[in-house]
């Protein structure tokens, strides 16, 4: 992955910008299957997120397979205790 972007849009929600990603090519054909893939920096993201007490939802995945850039919406919930 060449650069990551996140953008905070409201206090529970946030646009995260992948680019350069080097699985496009798998992470396309599950999308268009009906799922979504698992990244490693995801895993990661929500294991932190969750340490503090926070989950987060992931609401939609827009995508350029050329540009090899994914755009992914995410809403934040605190985490039920």
């Amino acid at each position: 992955m060449e650069r990551i972007l996140i953008t905070k849009l409201s206090e529970d929600e946030a646009i995260v910008e992948m680019h350069g990603v080097s699985v496009t090519s798998s992470s396309v054909n599950l999308l268009k299957a009906g799922k979504h893939p698992s990244h490693y920096m995801t895993n990661i993201m929500l294991a932190a997120l969750r340490r503090i007490g926070i989950k987060a939802e992931l609401r939609d995945v827009d995508f350029d397979e050329k540009d090899r850039r994914f755009k992914e919406h995410w809403t934040i919930l605190q985490a039920s205790e």
